[in-house]
This record gives C-alpha cells, sequence and structure tokens, in this order.
C-alpha cells in the first residue's frame, strides 16, 4: 500500500512539472493525471532502482505506450529508451 502512495506522488510531481502532452507524438494527455501516461523507460520489473527516476519517465498516450509495451515504440520513444540506457548505464 504504501508503495503505491510513493508511485501516486511520485507521478504526480512529474504530471505538474511537464507539459500534458505524449512525448512521443505530442496527442494531448487531457486534465486527469492517468497511471498509463507514465512510461519507465527502462522497465521498472527489470530496474526496480529506477522505478522513481524521473529521467526514466515518459509522458506518453495510451496508444503511444500500447506501442512500446507490444515492441513496437515510435521512433521517439526508441531513441528515448536508448538515451535512458546511455545515462542509466544500462
Amino acid at each position: 500500500m504504501a508503495l503505491l502512495q510513493t508511485d501516486a506522488a511520485f507521478y504526480w510531481s512529474i504530471w505538474e512539472e511537464r507539459t500534458h502532452q505524449c512525448e512521443s507524438c505530442s496527442a494531448p494527455l487531457g486534465p486527469q493525471l492517468l497511471n498509463y501516461y507514465f512510461d519507465h523507460l527502462l522497465e521498472k520489473q527489470t530496474y526496480p532502482e529506477l522505478r522513481h527516476e524521473k529521467d526514466n519517465i515518459m509522458l506518453v498516450c495510451g496508444d503511444c505506450h500500447t506501442l512500446k509495451t507490444d515492441g513496437h515504440p515510435t521512433a521517439v520513444h526508441k531513441q528515448r529508451v536508448l538515451e535512458a540506457r546511455k545515462r542509466f548505464n544500462k
């Protein structure tokens, strides 16, 4: 339960800092924070130590998040993953 509250606070801090548009395709995200807008560039299951690293989060629309999850990220998303691997030495 505490982890969910920590995730919520973490996501909220990013939501307050960034423009509410997809960082992959520029689609507007709307006024309401939804968990699926927050993509862990380097997956939290594989890299739990990066779960709360803001530089490991990309705000994305549902379509772009699904594309990445299904193994077909946009070119922008793919580049951001490569940059995260370099930044975090992974």
